[in-house]
């Protein structure tokens, strides 16, 4: 009692599935919950009785300090998910015994996360001190010690032990090893414990000795010695940058993010390879390469020491690929490239020419469009190809250019594409987005409107993004644009700036932007039978051309939510309700003003619906015990006192021998006494009701059920056997 108790549950799964930990309500022989149980830091009359913890990823469960002595009851979900998807559960019950006692539990030394790469050995240091100097034993469990590890308890107060492992490549996975540790005195009263738990993740070693050659073609081959866990490992990964980025990955850092500027561009399938062939190098940059061991798991290991290389000039090299005509029909594209110049002039003699090769789109098939004309002569400069007749209006054209030596090609340009600009109309901006997939790299992006006083295009801004918002337009008014690049190889002798253009692109502001959502609010009880609810409009700018407002409804929390009214006065924002049997759940929308689309048709703009708001009903229906159908005006019919939220009822009266006389659906009743079948006046008596009342609530159709006794007296009737 008012000491800390902890245990921990020590499991873990040989296949090295996650496990995830629940503690949950004790369940019968039936698999339901026991009824009335609660937890045990709930057991005083729903008052405190210390406090219960528990940790999901080891399934340790702390109760701190209880405060009543007993036997309580426990019960923790184990659950086995594999690739986010869960294989099984087990459910461990346990009962924990409270009494008072003197002994303190013991506090075990915090112990962070590990990580180790496999074949290295791993070391962890286990502490813990008692605060009544009793001798500790230490413990420590979990998959590790099952796989080798060595664990040596070294002192007993303050307590230390060592946990010695030596992984193998086997042992690497994406999961980390859970390991328990519990500390536990010898007293001569309950030995308490104190329990925790770190993991140990074990993960791949790097690829090491990455290196990379020059191959013909302008390609380049990456080789790197054989992978230590070559028969554990699935394969490997090879990522590209262009330019160096030397960074060392941190302690348990595995894999390569992306925000470190790498691509990946190939994979090998294999843990026995030991080389890769890059045959897709940009030409004129310095291109950087990482290679990272995968695992069949997910898994992946540290990467890979960086290697650089720059390819020799044995390609031509395309600078551009620029938009010169914007048309359906009678687009042009202007292509542009250097020479080889370092090609072996010795070998390939020449004569000399060039094959120019179009695709469309990024991912369409090559096609060769125009041979040039041989020349003897290698060195003659930057090369030029008008292509017209195209659509350049609609469609982003590739090209890549080959070299022959006497009619045999020998080598390939990389592939270079236009800029293919995408213009999307808002409420008085557009939002201009491009893109483009060419060897160099492009460092600036020049944006051009097209302005009406000088009849041409004129810059407005400059970004190094592929995106540009213009603001501040004037709605329904068409806006053409352009975009221009600049851009250039690491290389010195080809840094340019290359300039290239995109298509003109036109589109036309409008305004389709929603006014923000209404806050709802309510005022008014339910038994007043007066309800107000109103709403106020909270950001003045997305709400300044709000033109009304629609109102929407539904008579329980579980039907979809109807249009019931549209209020056309901005101004209008409260709704009164005076006539009692309010209920259900509201939600308003504003709504701007008509404005012309760009097809030419009219159209508004509707918010997302504020916060719903919902008013619970509070249902009234009493019958009297009495009334007298003597016609003399006065309580001449049995009938409920007013009610209120009351659908309809189940009214069925019977006599003293239990004959059914009289029965209705109608929650106002209006029975004035007479026998159903005969259609006489019953006798004066007693006479007993039943009573379902169907109320209207939140929830549906509420059926509630009831009794009772009705007397009648001074009937005009004879006296009958009613």
């Amino acid at each position: 009692v008012n000491r800390l108790w902890s245990h921990g549950v020590s499991a873990f799964d040989v296949d090295g599935d996650s496990l995830a930990f629940e503690l949950i309500p004790c369940t019968g022989g039936n698999g339901q919950v026991v009824p009335g149980y609660v937890f045990p830091d709930d057991f005083l009359d729903g008052g405190p009785n210390g406090e219960i913890t528990f940790d999901q990823e080891f399934g340790i469960v702390t109760w701190d300090s209880p405060m009543t002595a007993g036997l309580y009851n426990i019960a923790i979900r184990i659950s086995e998910y594999r690739f986010g998807f869960i294989v099984g559960s087990v459910v461990r019950d346990m009962q924990i015994f409270i009494d008072n006692c003197p002994n303190q539990p013991p506090i075990n030394d915090e112990l962070p996360d590990v990580c180790v790469i496999a074949n290295e050995d791993l070391v962890v240091q286990y502490t813990a001190e008692d605060p009544d100097g009793d001798p500790l034993e230490l413990f420590m469990e979990g998959e590790p010690l099952e796989l080798g590890a060595a664990f040596t308890q070294l002192s007993v107060n303050p307590a230390s032990a060592s946990l010695q492992w030596t992984p193998s490549c086997q042992e690497v996975r994406t999961n980390p090893y859970l390991v328990y540790l519990r500390a536990e005195d010898n007293s001569e009263s309950p030995a308490l414990s104190d329990n925790d738990g770190f993991t140990i993740t074990v993960i791949g070693p790097p690829v090491e000795n990455l290196t990379s050659s020059l191959e013909p073609g302008g390609t380049i081959l990456l080789e790197w010695d054989d992978y230590v866990c070559s028969d554990e490992a699935s394969g490997f990964k090879i990522y590209r940058r262009i330019g160096t980025n030397p960074f060392e990955p941190g302690e348990c850092e595995t894999g390569l993010d992306e925000s470190e500027g790498y691509t990946l561009i190939g994979t090998e399938e294999s843990g026995n390879t030991t080389s890769f062939l890059d045959m897709t190098v940009p030409f004129g940059n310095e291109v950087c390469y990482r290679v990272v061991a995968c695992y069949p798991d997910g898994a992946e290991s540290i990467v890979s020491a960086e290697v650089c290389d720059t390819i020799a000039l044995v390609i031509p090299v395309l600078t551009n690929v620029s938009v010169g005509e914007t048309d359906l029909a009678t687009g042009i594209d202007t292509v542009r490239w250097f020479p080889p110049l370092e090609l072996d002039t010795t070998f390939f003699s020449g004569p000399y020419s060039y094959k120019i090769y179009r695709a469309e789109g990024l991912n369409g098939q090559f096609e060769e469009i125009f041979q040039t004309p041989n020349s003897s002569f290698l060195d003659i400069g930057m090369l030029e190809y008008i292509d017209a007749g195209l659509n350049t209006q609609d469609i982003q054209y590739r090209y890549q250019i080959d070299l022959l030596d006497n009619g045999d090609e020998i080598a390939s340009s990389n592939s270079a594409s236009s800029i293919l600009l995408s213009v999307t109309p808002s409420d008085e901006e557009v939002t201009l987005t491009w893109n483009e997939v060419v060897p160099w790299v492009n460092t600036l992006y020049e944006v051009y409107r097209f302005d009406n006083d000088v009849n041409d295009f004129v810059i407005i801004g400059n970004t190094e993004e592929s995106v540009f918002i213009v603001d501040s337009l004037e709605n329904n008014v068409e806006e053409c644009f352009l975009i221009k690049s600049l851009g250039g190889y690491s290389n010195p002798d080809y840094a340019g700036p290359f300039e290239n253009w995109s298509q003109e692109e036109c589109s036309t502001p409008f305004d389709n932007q929603a006014p923000c959502p209404p806050e709802l609010f309510v005022e008014g009880e339910c038994e007043d039978d007066s309800y107000t609810i109103f709403w106020s409009l909270l950001d003045d700018k997305c709400s300044s051309d709000v033109a009304g407002f629609n109102v929407y409804y539904s008579p329980n929390t579980f039907d979809s939510l109807q249009l019931i009214q549209t209020i056309d006065q901005v101004s209008d924002t409260v709704l009164e309700f005076n006539d009692g049997d309010l209920y259900g759940c509201f939600a308003v929308s504003a709504f701007d003003s008509l404005s012309t689309r760009p097809d030419g048709s009219l159209g508004n703009n509707e918010s997302e619906l504020s916060n719903i708001i919902c008013i619970e009903s509070c249902p009234e229906y009493e019958l009297p015990n009495v009334f007298s159908p003597n016609g003399d005006g006065l309580n001449d019919s049995f009938m409920p006192f007013p009610y209120t939220y009351v659908d309809s009822v189940d009214l069925k009266i019977f006599n003293r021998w239990g004959n059914l006389i009289f029965e209705t659906f109608d929650p106002d009743i209006n029975w004035k006494g007479e026998n159903k079948d005969t259609g006489s006046n019953v006798s004066d008596g007693v006479y007993y009701y039943t009573i379902t009342i169907f109320e209207n609530t939140l929830l549906g159709m509420n059926p509630r059920k009831e009794a009772g006794y009705i007397h009648i007296f001074d009937n005009r009737s004879v006296p009958s056997e009613e």
